[in-house]
């Protein structure tokens, strides 16, 4: 064997074994190339196990069968058919050794040898056979831990985890099942930070949402967490709260969940801070709060719970743990809200009420009956579909637990019946005449309203009213004199009583302006085969516009009352021409135009026909 002027060979024998050395001239005691000895001086290990106690961990152990090794080397493969290598040389008398960052789900196998050193260097060594392979796999990582799911109202579900899977994660996906775990969908991906998501939209007493968590790795996945389980329960309604004697708050419900673990009553002093003061069993409706202060009132809501969570919670309801009956309310005011409807207002005086309970007499105060039960933050109320010109009379009694107030005063008032037939006629002078139908026998006056309408990208079309002018009673026309020149004005009149309205006449509107003469002696001549040229005589003496009208047709057709016009175009100020272009050829267009002031005003009647037929 060659191998050049600075290397060596040597066969060495008698040693028990025979082994080959090659080294290098410069370094004499350093073997670059070590070969197995070709005889056994060392007894292979046996019994090589390979254990994986953990995702990243495995443990490979082997039996010594030799008094002379000088260590052992063990040679790992990813497979047991794959490809070994030199994880690691260790020193004698060792029988395991343990590797940890290793990746989960991954099959390792190993083999074990023994060595013995040979020469005075020592560094020659001579080799065992290797042991038997052995093979284990790492397990999969398990999945987030403290999985959690409870509802946060009767619609949303929170679901809750720990990320405390051991490896870098770069997602988590959580998944839900409607049948009780026989499938699986995918609810939402999360980033590795997130451990809480909401499920939202879910409906209320399904029979079960169940929810699992999986953390996504470089490698692969960890397997599923636990299940958790719940059922968003359905709300409570119809929440009432009575002041009683003790004194106490009487609290009553509907039950509306079969799924529910419990149900909470919650208190505030002031509408927003709500606190639990009460847990009781399922299938509870009423419940008696008597650890308020007195004569004091509070707000109060109910939720059903479920897996430490609860539903939407109930209405509000409110109360008084009252000592006595309420005062009386004062300032009782009845006034027309339209013809068929009436308001009543009123004061409270005490702060002890539950209610309010609100009567009405259409018999001169003979006898009285309930229009309204009212709560007690209410100090008004509309009693609709009452009949207009019938007199009716209102009084309000507050209460609580205790009892009644007395009545309070008495108002009464008369729905007047609305105005009608509005007509609004221009005049000369920049001014319009009004005049109306008047229906009613108790109106205290009139009031006229101007309508003005407006429309923007925000509000849309809207109209508001401006009054001009209140009148007295029976007044059936008005003037609205010193108009600006060119405006077009809308109006509505309503009969008034007891501060209060009528429902509003039919609106009528009218130009400030008289309308001008209508031009005249209007001409059509074609002038190609897409272009008729018109002209007319002014015959106002103020300034006008031209509305421009087209009929498709003749003179016989477009002269019926019942024919169609299109609108075409406005001409300049005063203009006595105009050319409508882009027409068929071959086709026969009639024409009329209209003087009309500038602003919007009126418009004259239309000026006589003139047709032509395009070449």
């Amino acid at each position: 064997m060659t191998l050049g002027a600075r290397w060596t060979s040597l066969l060495l024998v008698g040693l028990g074994s025979t082994a080959l050395l090659t080294a290098c001239s410069d370094q004499p005691l350093e073997p670059v190339i070590e070969a197995a000895a070709s005889g056994s001086t060392v007894q292979p290990p046996s019994n090589a196990k390979v254990a994986a106690p953990s995702p990243s961990q495995i443990d490979i152990s082997w039996q010594v069968n030799s008094s002379n090794e000088a260590g052992f080397e063990v040679w790992v493969a990813l497979t047991a058919q794959g490809t070994y290598s030199l994880w690691i040389t260790t020193a004698p008398n060792v029988t395991a050794k343990s590797f940890t960052g290793q990746n989960p789900g991954q099959e390792y196998c190993a083999k074990v040898r023994a060595f013995t050193a040979l020469g005075q260097s020592g560094k020659v060594r001579a080799y065992s056979a290797f042991s038997t392979s052995a093979c284990a796999t790492t397990p999969i990582p398990a999945g987030p831990s403290k999985i959690a799911a409870r509802p946060l109202s009767s619609s949303y579900v929170e679901i809750t985890w720990s990320n405390d899977i051991g490896f870098a994660v770069s997602n988590f996906r959580v998944e839900r099942s409607t049948d009780q775990g026989a499938t699986w969908a995918t609810l939402v991906k999360t980033d590795p930070y997130t451990t809480r998501t909401v499920d939202f939209g879910v409906a209320a007493e399904h029979p079960q949402l169940c929810y699992r968590v999986i953390a996504i790795m470089s490698f692969g996945e960890s397997t599923p967490s636990k299940v958790a389980c719940t059922t968003p329960p359905s709300g409570p309604t119809n929440l009432t709260a009575t002041g009683v004697a003790g004194p106490a708050i009487a609290l009553a419900w509907t039950d509306n969940s079969a799924v529910e673990d419990a149900y909470q009553v919650l208190r505030a002093p002031d509408q927003v801070t709500f606190t639990v003061v009460a847990t009781l069993p399922a299938n509870s409706t009423s419940y008696r709060d008597a650890g308020g202060s007195p004569d004091t009132r509070y707000w109060y809501q109910v939720r059903a719970t479920k897996d430490s969570g609860f539903s939407d919670a109930s209405n509000t309801a409110n109360a008084v743990a009252a000592t006595q009956p309420p005062a009386a309310p004062t300032g009782v005011d009845a006034y027309p809200g339209g013809s068929t409807a009436v308001v009543v207002i009123w004061a409270e005086p005490s702060t002890n009420e539950d209610g309010f309970r609100i009567e009405r007499s259409t018999d001169g105060q003979a006898t009285w009956v309930v229009a309204v039960r009212a709560d007690a933050s209410q100090t008004g109320f509309t009693d609709g579909d009452r009949a207009s010109e019938q007199p009716v009379c209102y009084r309000v009694i507050a209460f609580n637990g205790l009892g009644d107030s007395p009545p309070s005063n008495v108002d009464c008032t008369t729905p007047p019946a609305a105005p009608s037939d509005l007509v609004a006629t221009t005049v000369a002078g920049n001014e319009i005449d009004l005049t109306w139908t008047d229906h009613s026998a108790f109106e205290d006056g009139y009031e006229v309203d101007r309508v003005d309408c407006y429309y923007d990208d925000y509000n849309g079309y809207y109209c508001y009213d401006t009054p001009l002018a209140t009148l007295e009673a029976n007044v059936t026309s008005y003037r609205d004199q010193g108009l600006p020149t060119g405006v077009f004005v809308t109006y509505e009149v309503v009969a008034l009583k007891d501060n209060g309205r009528s429902d509003p006449s039919n609106q009528a509107g009218a130009s400030s302006d008289l309308p001008p003469p209508a031009p005249s002696n209007l001409t059509a001549t074609a002038a190609s085969a897409g272009q008729i040229d018109l002209a007319w005589t002014n015959t106002s003496t103020t300034p006008e516009y031209i509305a421009i009208e087209r009929c498709d047709g003749g003179m016989g057709t477009c002269a019926d009352p019942a024919a169609a016009w299109t609108f075409v175009a406005w001409t300049d100020l005063d203009a006595t021409t105009f050319s409508d272009t882009g027409l068929l050829a071959g086709a026969t267009y009639t024409y009329r135009v209209l003087a009309c002031t500038p602003g919007g005003g009126a418009c004259s009647d239309p000026s006589n026909l003139a047709s032509a037929s395009t070449p």
